[in-house]
């Protein structure tokens, strides 16, 4: 691609090289290998079509994407050497400092071009919450598919906004339910409580938005830079996914599920009923979800709650985890009767877990170790 245009600018005018004699060809570039060279005159309008000529071919050759998916290596590996170095001589993770612009002539040429790159797809990064004190509610992404807003009307105009996520978050780390709706709209308040903050001890993290995996691929990367919003594997609201079908498909019937448990102590039953609620303007849906443990078959403790979710997966993972803090239960021992597999998946290998189930999964395989198996 870059050859073709560098010919057809020298060609039309656009571009001129350089001679070697009066009569000799003008030479434009030479390539070798993963080398070039170039050669123009020396003016600012030669340079300017040089420098776009080069732009337009590192976007669509996905240099700038190879770049972006070294950068998330760094940060996805904490433990790589490369990037123990690169935090301790930049004193700052390589996401923020790049979204912020501070690039100085001091850097080397490979942490330049890292930075760079990061500034110009960071359109595509997602923040995930922690303990909120570094997301800013109004500048970052972290809530449905845009950067969002707080109300401005004049119930809430003598009081100050919320600047960060930690404003909404209470001691313990769960929403303040009363300051989401005061803030928010009714679609985006819903969508706020369905997320599941994480340890507020930990960090906040981030994720790649154009892909429902949370995870960076050259395919959503070269598509982010070239300003195209498409989502890669994209899913919406609790209509059943081919790969739901699927696992209703692979669920163990009622008997063998049956003798399976008799050798287990607890048994967590779960389940949740979905109902409509302004489903038209919010990915957020309202739900029942309720649980029932069971020790040797004797009923020990059970409840049911309505939270808000984007998809029965993610309702399914709160009700497993809601019925995993229950006093009465031993966190050992367990087997837990789910109709997702890809929340069993997502407990086997958290890597496979989508964004909105990440969280839940992580908190989870931290309190306990349980075996998820697949009921009618």
């Amino acid at each position: 691609v870059l050859l073709r245009r560098l010919d057809y600018l020298q060609i039309s005018g656009s571009l001129r090289g350089i001679k070697a004699s009066r009569s000799g060809a003008a030479i434009s570039h030479l390539f070798f290998a993963d080398d070039a060279l170039f050669f123009l005159k020396a003016d600012i309008e030669n340079f300017g079509v040089m420098k776009n000529t080069i732009d337009q071919s590192c976007n669509l050759s996905g240099e700038m994407a190879l770049v972006f998916k070294q950068a998330w290596r760094m940060h996805s590996n904490p433990q790589l050497n490369v990037s123990k170095i690169f935090r301790a001589k930049y004193k700052d993770d390589c996401f923020d400092k790049g979204r912020r612009g501070e690039m100085k002539s001091s850097m080397s040429w490979g942490a330049r071009s890292i930075f760079k790159r990061i500034s110009h797809l960071q359109g595509g990064l997602r923040r995930t919450i922690a303990n909120g004190e570094s997301i800013k509610v109004e500048h970052d992404w972290w809530v449905t598919n845009n950067v969002i807003k707080c109300k401005d009307n004049q119930l809430c105009s003598t009081e100050q906004k919320p600047v960060f996520i930690s404003e909404l978050l209470d001691e313990q780390g769960k929403w303040k339910v009363g300051l989401v709706w005061k803030w928010f709209s009714l679609a985006i308040a819903k969508d706020i409580l369905a997320i599941h903050p994480l340890n507020q001890l930990q960090s906040d993290g981030w994720d790649w938005g154009p892909s429902s995996t949370r995870h960076y691929s050259l395919r959503s990367g070269y598509w982010q830079a070239q300003g195209t919003n498409t989502k890669i594997g994209g899913q919406k609201g609790p209509v059943a996914t081919n790969d739901e079908d699927d696992d209703r498909n692979q669920r163990y019937n009622s008997n063998q599920a049956n003798d399976e448990l008799e050798h287990q102590r607890y048994t967590i039953i779960i389940d949740d009923a979905w109902k409509k609620i302004g489903r038209k303007h919010s990915n957020a849906w309202r739900t029942i979800v309720w649980w029932v443990i069971k020790d040797r078959g004797i009923v020990i403790d059970r409840g049911k709650i309505p939270v808000f979710a984007t998809s029965p997966c993610q309702a399914e993972a709160k009700a497993a985890l809601m019925a995993l803090q229950s006093p009465s239960l031993e966190r050992d021992n367990i087997v837990m009767l789910i109709d997702s597999m890809e929340f069993a998946q997502a407990v086997s290998d958290s890597s496979r877990a989508r964004r909105e189930i990440k969280q839940i999964v992580e908190e989870i395989k931290k309190m306990c170790s349980f075996i998820p198996k697949f009921c009618d």
